[in-house]
């Protein structure tokens, strides 16, 4: 019997290292605060941080369910920051395997967990 091949690395939410997991590289946009345009309106500046060693949980994929975008999909993923990440991504954007997502709720702080990744943030693009 043929075993199935398996996934390419980049595709893997961590990498198995001995008895360890290392985690990915992630793009996330902080506010570096704001500007203003032409009309005197503000325009909120951001620049891209990135987040390393954070593990990536891929999410139920979906249809959006909309009558009017048949074609629509939703990505979601589940993303574990270790315990040092001190950046704030609640309500922002973070790059994930090159697909910019939004951060869906609160960023929930996991005290008790066994691992070192103690920030769960869950995040979602939509597509179609």
């Amino acid at each position: 019997a043929r075993h199935p091949q398996a996934p390419p690395a980049h595709r893997l939410g961590a990498v198995l290292r001995g008895r360890g997991m290392i985690g990915e590289a992630v793009l996330v946009a902080v506010s570096s605060g704001s500007t203003t345009d032409a009309l005197g309106n503000e325009v909120p500046q951001t620049r891209a941080v990135e987040g390393g060693n954070v593990l990536v949980a891929p999410g139920a994929a979906s249809g959006t369910g909309g009558d009017n975008r048949p074609d629509g999909r939703w990505e979601r993923y589940t993303l574990y920051f270790p315990s040092d990440w001190d950046g704030d991504v609640s309500g922002g954007t973070v790059t994930v395997r090159g697909t910019e997502c939004r951060v869906v709720g609160v960023p929930a702080h996991w005290p008790d967990s066994p691992t070192e990744w103690r920030w769960v943030v869950e995040v979602e693009a939509t597509h179609g």
